[in-house]
């Protein structure tokens, strides 16, 4: 397997840069030619992205290019919030990307989606899906999902990793606060009983005492309720916390067990750390190359001024390529194919033996 990494930043988004950041990939990989590559663009490159990937195209010799644009983009060097910036993972010898066949369903997709292709049909169709969604800092768009040189779409994309096999889990960043609650009034998105009490009123008692002061308002950014869904737990996000209710993302049933969660820096570092090591627990070769996706709010930004999520998989995969986004949600495997906020995703790829 040869595959390799790079990224670039610029003051201006220029197919130049694209090709400059390939270039270095290639040369990186000790490739003739790239076969095929993810491609990851910040969300300048949108407004004149047919014209780059065509460009692009014909510089590097493949039609196989797949990517979308984002926030911000990573890779095992660096991450990437501001300016214009390009990060590509590139393919050769036997291993890559393809689209997905429609009439037959890989076991593994690599899933890459706007925020707008994201519906009930598509999370229960076949199939264990991971990745992210595209988007830029306002969240409203323009969007770029592309799969081949020249055809850009707003929609989603299913790629199949050729001649390599890839594990995925998800770090979700809350730590439980408490006992399993359940669920004990609802209607739809809202919630006015967990164990027969206001929900305000069972979380003020579980909050840590240095986090009793904080408003309401404040909370509803750090607070979840963490579901239990089978063998899982999914963290559904607030989007209204009264006195009286609570508004989250996700439709419950009475009867559903649940708990409160808040995020925390320290927790979710040593969330990321377990859960590298649990993807690795069963072999002692390290992962050909890895891929991450997170979100603005995750990275950075929560975890005062440095990625330590990428800082984690640095240490615990020196020289392993890596190439990630800061994206508008995260694509996490389940059944149905969860998405989710404020997390991280990994991958970790081998060859096919």
């Amino acid at each position: 397997m040869k595959v390799a990494s790079a990224i670039a930043t610029a003051r201006q988004p220029s197919a130049e840069l694209v090709m400059e950041v390939i270039e270095s990939a290639r040369v990186a990989a000790g490739l003739a030619r790239v076969e095929s590559m993810l491609l990851f663009l910040t969300s300048d490159f949108s407004a004149d992205i047919t014209h780059t990937l065509r460009a692009v195209a014909r510089t590097a010799g493949t039609t196989q290019i797949f990517g979308c644009t984002a926030m911000g983009l990573a890779t095992e060097e660096e991450w990437v919030l501001d300016g214009a910036a390009a990060a590509v993972l590139v393919f050769g010898e036997g291993v890559g990307i393809a689209p997905a066949p429609v009439s037959r369903e890989p076991d593994q997709l690599l899933t890459l989606a706007a925020p707008s292709a994201i519906n009930q049909l598509w999370l229960n169709s076949p199939g264990s899906r991971f990745g992210g969604v595209a988007g830029d800092a306002t969240g409203q768009g323009p969007y770029a999902i592309f799969r081949n040189a020249g055809s850009v779409m707003e929609g989603n994309v299913d790629l199949r990793m050729n001649g390599m096999r890839c594990r995925a889990a998800a770090g979700h960043g809350y730590r439980p606060l408490a006992d399993a609650l359940a669920v004990t009034a609802c209607q739809g998105f809202t919630i006015s009983s967990l164990d027969g009490m206001p929900p305000w009123q069972s979380l003020q008692r579980v909050l840590p005492g240095y986090e009793r002061a904080t408003s309401r308002r404040q909370l509803e950014t750090r607070v979840a309720l963490l579901v239990e869904m089978g063998h899982d737990i999914v963290p559904c996000p607030l989007l209204c916390l009264d006195e009286g209710s609570i508004t989250i993302t996700r439709k419950l049933e009475p009867g559903q067990r649940v708990f409160w969660g808040l995020r925390q820096a320290l927790y979710s570092e040593q969330e990321t750390a377990s859960l590298l090591e649990a993807m690795t627990a069963d072999t002692n070769t390290p992962p050909s190359f890895g891929l991450m996706f997170t979100s603005a709010g995750r990275g950075p930004a929560f975890y005062g001024g440095e990625d330590l999520d990428l800082q984690q998989f640095r240490r615990h995969f020196p020289n392993t390529p890596l190439l990630g986004l800061y994206g508008n949600g995260q694509i996490a495997p389940g059944q149905p194919t969860r998405m989710l906020d404020n997390s991280v995703v990994f991958s970790l790829c081998w060859p096919t033996l």
